[in-house]
């Protein structure tokens, strides 16, 4: 029941079928089993997509503890658990460490032979991010093209596919980085319409909603402030109705509201407020010393010095 309502996205739902089912297991096992191992990785999907990523990655960590003595060195869910924990490193800022679990993983399927799978196309996608956010964007796109090349084998480029949306949506990110705003958007709204038609009448879907705060950044970035607004917007209003109140979406999105509201004139107090409730979500799901809150900081201070110097 847990994986239909996380599917679904009902993250409550699913967090609470995965506890229940994790509290059975130990009751009907008196020792470490597979199962238990299982069942704690599906229980850091609801703490991941809760934006937890603290808790995830102490699920993934015993998860790995049970399953290791008893499963194959090689065994897919060891490799999937590399991989999930590399995700939870990533999502801190460590992406040294994260890069590490991510090449364990590919290790492992290495050695099963394993490579034309959906979660070696995210694992590709995910070591691929790593390099993009070392700004090692060469690298990064090496990999997002093994992506793609894996997704054209497995599925075809002409189809609709969420992972060719996903891939696309982060060859726009290194695009972007690299000053191409104009390729970037082409990119961004490819994967926006690309998901809008996979998953149908699910239009709040939280990857539309990134792809349209992707759309909303680029304009932004070419100076188009009328179009970013609207984009922006309504990534913020997608969010609200599908995250927790205090996923770390949700202050990527109030501080690119911030950022946007600094270039209009007269818009400080507002821009103030945006930065302020993305620092206080950062605060409760990120380490202290973790980049982005670090920025967030730096950046309303600043903003509230030229405040006070102007009034």
């Amino acid at each position: 029941m847990g994986l239909v309502h996380f599917d679904k996205g009902y993250d409550n739902t699913s967090f609470n079928n995965f506890e229940r089912a994790h509290r059975l297991l130990k009751k009907i096992y008196s020792f470490d089993h597979p199962e238990i191992s299982y069942c704690l990785a599906h229980l850091s999907f609801a703490h991941y997509h809760n934006g937890d990523y603290e808790q995830a990655l102490d699920c993934l960590l015993k998860s790995l503890q049970i399953g290791e003595p008893l499963l194959p060195t090689n065994h897919p869910h060891i490799a999937v658990i590399e991989n999930n924990i590399g995700k939870q490193y990533y999502k801190q800022g460590k992406y040294e460490k994260a890069l590490q679990r991510f090449h364990r993983a590919v290790d492992i399927n290495n050695t099963t032979l394993t490579h034309c799978t959906r979660n070696y196309i995210v694992l590709l996608n995910n070591i691929g991010k790593v390099f993009y956010r070392l700004k090692n964007f060469d690298e990064a796109t090496v990999y997002y093209e093994k992506a793609l090349h894996l997704i054209e084998k497995i599925y075809s480029l002409s189809h609709d596919h969420i992972y060719l949306a996903y891939t696309l949506k982060n060859r726009g990110e290194v695009l972007f980085a690299l000053g191409d705003f104009t390729g970037a958007l082409e990119l961004f709204e490819q994967a926006h319409n690309m998901y809008g038609r996979s998953f149908g009448q699910d239009t709040n879907h939280r990857d539309i909603a990134k792809c349209k705060h992707l759309i909303g950044l680029t304009h932004f970035a070419i100076g188009d402030q009328d179009k970013a607004t609207e984009a922006l917007d309504n990534a913020l209003r997608m969010w609200i109705n599908v995250l927790p109140q205090y996923h770390p979406d949700l202050a990527l999105s109030h501080r690119s509201m911030a950022d946007l509201y600094t270039k209009k004139k007269g818009e400080a107090v507002k821009a103030i407020l945006h930065y302020q409730t993305a620092i206080s979500i950062y605060e409760k799901r990120l380490p202290i010393d973790h980049e982005l809150l670090m920025d967030l900081k730096n950046r309303l201070m600043n903003l509230e010095n030229e405040q006070s110097t102007t009034m």
